[in-house]
């Protein structure tokens, strides 16, 4: 499906593309896959966007799509406010959905959506795909397996500059200050955190808006529901005790992708950085402090997470790779095609947590106090 701004979701669309057809050529796959229709709103540009891409048919009504027989894979890539009902149709109809993220932004469609998935036959998957990159996925392991020791310090944060400039500031996301706010956008960092860390039990934050451009004075606090929410900063506490820094942001100038996870434990800690998404920089602590340091680790040998469908050590890859492994493992969750890969993907239940955390974030904002997570609701104008 496409929706919302053309060139950005073309773009999601093309990515889409490119990793199916990167499947078919990296695994030996006992299947076809193919590119059975396209949905978007603009007739010519959705027409156009599926002869370029190669999609069998295309459409403007997203029931005709739901509703094919060739397509048993709704991959929803539309506006944040498009999410609930395509998906849910999909999957009473047994068909297997992976949706964008957030999964809603609103309660009623995020428990509507996790009722169909619940009671459906069709895999349902959240696009979480940072969960798929391979130094990522070694932090992961070694928290996991206790290397770091008992965590004592985390921060994480994600922080881009697209909407520094006024005449970026313009489309869906600035047409509804919640359906476009940044805390559900980015939420990348909070599923990150439940998937590696823990899950955050309750918070205190603060979200900022950037005043017109015209005014030249910065950002202040949001007015939750009704101001455009750029930004955000949240102190996170787990049921056990930890405390976590979460940073988001689609105004900090000079940021271009910069998702940058910082784990600290008893024995040992580690950095990893998205602009730089190939190494991860581990710490851990040994007997003599003459040449202890941090090593630079470069993610690429082959017994590294997903490293064994690609090229040689050393050869590094990119962003769009993440989207290949995320779809391995939906596809390894949908036909069983090969045990050894796990189909760990986020479901619709990570997205419905992940939409509970920033509900709380947001309604710390408004409130100015600690929020229990799950006991808040959706904020809006």
């Amino acid at each position: 499906m496409c929706s919302g701004k053309i060139s950005e979701r073309i773009t999601h669309v093309a990515t889409l593309r490119n990793a199916l057809k990167a499947l078919s050529t990296t695994l030996d796959l006992p299947f076809d896959i193919k590119l059975a229709a396209l949905g978007g709103r603009s007739p010519e540009r959705t027409e156009k966007a599926a002869k370029q891409w190669g999609f069998e048919s295309y459409t403007t009504d997203w029931r005709r799509l739901v509703d094919n027989p060739q397509v048993h894979v709704l991959v929803n890539l539309t506006g944040n406010s498009m999410h609930a009902e395509p998906s849910i149709a999909a999957l009473q109809l047994g068909k297997h959905v992976l949706c964008e993220k957030p999964l809603a932004t609103s309660n009623a469609d995020v428990a509507a959506m996790v009722d169909a998935a619940r009671s459906s036959t069709g895999i349902n998957a959240c696009g979480y795909n940072y969960r798929f990159v391979p130094a990522v996925r070694l932090a992961k392991q070694l928290v996991s397996s206790g290397r770091l020791g008992p965590l004592r310090d985390v921060n994480i944060a994600y922080e881009q500059d697209w909407a520094s400039k006024l005449p970026a500031r313009q489309g869906w996301r600035f047409d509804n200050p919640v359906e476009g706010s940044a805390v559900y956008d980015l939420s990348h960092i909070i599923d990150l955190f439940r998937w590696i860390v823990d899950e955050p039990d309750a918070v205190t934050a603060t979200v900022g808006s950037l005043r017109p451009v015209s005014e030249n004075t910065g950002v202040s606090d949001a007015i939750i529901g009704a101001d455009p929410e750029d930004s955000y900063t949240a102190l996170v506490r787990t049921d056990g005790g930890l405390l976590a820094t979460f940073r988001a942001s689609r105004i900090a100038t000079g940021r271009k992708g910069r998702q940058r996870l910082e784990i600290t434990g008893e024995h040992g800690s580690l950095v990893w950085n998205m602009e730089d998404l190939n190494r991860l920089q581990v710490f851990i602590e040994d007997q003599d402090n003459t040449i202890s340091g941090y090593r630079d680790v470069l993610v690429t040998e082959m017994d590294h997470p997903f490293m064994n469908y690609w090229f040689a050590p050393g050869h590094i890859i990119g962003w769009d790779h993440t989207v290949i492994h995320q779809w391995i493992s939906v596809l390894a969750g949908i036909t069983q095609f090969d045990p050894s890969i796990p189909a760990d993907f986020a479901t619709f239940e990570d997205g419905a947590r992940a939409v509970s955390v920033a509900d709380s974030i947001r309604q710390s904002a408004r409130e100015q106090r600690w929020i229990k997570v799950g006991a808040s609701q959706s904020v809006r104008a």
